[in-house]
């Protein structure tokens, strides 16, 4: 078994955000930062994710850290641009608070990662079907439920005790399962046309 590795990580820095106006109302750039289909589906994110889609290829391509950096960098640089109060932006407290450009850049490298989900476990979706398989692998008939699993249970055929059964012949009784969510419940009734 390998060793643990212990990473020591440093305290989040609190977002730095600047009030915007109290009449303020996103622009057709502005991104929204947070979560939510409100923010996944404002028109400033869809902007973001169709600008980041024409940078993926170099992005992509590119083979350190520092270029990458630079493609973050200027994606950040062309919503600001367009949109020179209110670029990145994120809802408080009732307000409108435009945010740093440590939350911004982290907003557009999410944005990236989930476009490259297929090349990096960061991305959302990446998370998401690892959660999924790891909850499949995890149970021991994949995704069948609870009612579906005793069901099974019920058409086995287990041996029976001969005396028991020796006494339910004698008295015509048969077993039926009181619910399908419990495998102990039954009843025994002598004519099966009661049930009808």
């Amino acid at each position: 078994m390998p060793a643990m590795r212990l990473m020591w990580t440093p305290p989040q820095a609190k977002v730095k955000k600047t009030p915007l106006p109290a009449n303020f109302v996103p622009q057709p750039y502005s991104v929204l930062i947070g979560r939510g289909k409100a923010c996944t589906n404002a028109i400033g994110n869809r902007r973001l994710q169709v600008l980041a889609s024409s940078y993926l290829e170099d992005y992509n391509n590119a083979s350190t850290k520092m270029e990458k950096s630079v493609i973050v960098s200027k994606i950040v640089d062309s919503i600001r641009e367009a949109c020179p109060v209110g670029a990145f932006i994120r809802h408080e407290g009732g307000r409108w608070w435009e945010v740093d450009d440590v939350s911004a850049r982290e907003k557009v490298g999410t944005m990236i990662r989930d476009l490259l989900s297929n090349k990096y476990r960061s991305s959302s979706k990446a998370k998401v079907a690892r959660r999924k398989k790891r909850k499949q692998d995890s149970s021991p008939t994949g995704t069948t439920s609870v009612v579906d699993s005793i069901l099974e249970l019920w058409s086995l055929d287990f041996p029976v005790d001969p005396e028991l059964q020796m006494l339910n012949d004698a008295n015509e009784m048969k077993p039926i399962p009181l619910t399908a969510s419990s495998s102990t419940d039954f009843i025994f009734i002598n004519d099966w046309e009661e049930l009808s």
